[in-house]
């Protein structure tokens, strides 16, 4: 990738062809995200902006999207309360089913539903 590089492949979360674990600043990257995405729910959770039903099960798939610059350092840039998620039958070698299985398992727990099950 370069600055000047405008190809769909720049998208890697929208537009991606492998995983993005495969991307050599994603050991680096991924812990400042986490750490930032952490930051703004537990802010949006104290300040009363994002609360859920008491005595529900329930949950929320949302993305964020960060740019992270030729120093390594990662800036958000938005939250999609309608992320573009990719379905196995139509993306079979990177999709989204095992994220989706997962946060099921969260909510509503099976036998073999879990992470790693």
């Amino acid at each position: 990738w370069t600055p000047d590089h405008l190809s769909k492949e720049t998208q890697v979360t929208i537009i991606r062809t492998e995983r993005i674990t495969g991307w050599k600043a994603w050991d680096s990257a991924y812990p400042k995200c986490k750490a930032a995405v952490a930051k703004v729910m537990d802010r949006a959770v104290r300040d009363g902006k994002l609360e859920g039903r008491l005595g529900k099960k329930q949950f929320e798939i949302l993305s964020a999207d960060f740019i992270v610059d030729t120093r390594g350092d990662v800036w958000l840039f938005e939250f999609n309360m309608s992320p573009v998620l990719k379905d196995a039958r139509d993306s079979p070698k990177v999709n989204d089913a095992d994220m989706i299985r997962g946060a099921l398992s969260i909510v509503c727990p099976w036998e073999g539903g879990g992470p790693g099950d």
